[in-house]
């Protein structure tokens, strides 16, 4: 596995689990930062309702958002005027193929992220700021490449890494449900 997608599955994992509290008792995710359903279509009206519980939260509005979204609802705000129009988006993103910085977020692609419940055909999108996670990296990705002499000499490549992810402030994350479909 490709060590970068494993320092996305950690933070991915982190960002929908169970937190630690000052007493080592777990902490769910909040289901008030929770939106969206496996009917829920990705829609202008989605990205308003994850802005509006970041204003009812009181996260800064010039704080930096992401939204991370998988490649099949990349294709459905592509199709959507909003996004796509320059009378909304000064930035062309048919042109580019490129999501833009729509509605103040930075749009992340990912297979990583989870489904769960495969038979709906949902996913689980993320919408967070910097302060949401903390990501501790005790030992950062490391590579060793050498010989295997109990195998014809065949090279080997052996990589680790040591890190964790945690939630830090549930106001500045939300879980975003979304039917994984076009239509």
């Amino acid at each position: 596995m490709n060590m970068s997608r494993a320092v996305d599955d950690v933070i991915i994992t982190a960002a929908t689990g169970n937190a630690l509290d000052g007493d080592g008792g777990n902490v769910g995710f909040p289901a008030g930062q929770v939106i969206g359903s496996a009917s829920t279509v990705m829609s202008l009206d989605v990205v308003l309702q994850v802005d509006e519980l970041f204003g009812q939260n009181d996260v800064d509005p010039d704080e930096a958002k992401v939204m991370v979204i998988n490649p099949t609802i990349k294709r459905k705000l592509m199709q959507l005027l909003e996004v796509t129009s320059s009378d909304f988006q000064a930035q062309k993103a048919l042109a580019t193929g490129v999501l833009p910085n729509w509605m103040g977020y930075t749009w992340i692609v990912s297979n990583r992220l989870l489904n769960p419940d495969a038979a709906d055909g949902d996913v689980s999108c993320l919408a967070f700021t910097k302060k949401a996670l903390g990501l501790h990296v005790a030992r950062d990705i490391t590579a060793k490449v050498g010989e295997r002499t109990d195998m014809s000499f065949a090279w080997q490549l052996y990589c680790m890494m040591s890190m964790a992810a945690v939630r830090v402030e549930d106001e500045h994350i939300v879980h975003v449900h979304l039917k994984n479909s076009i239509s």
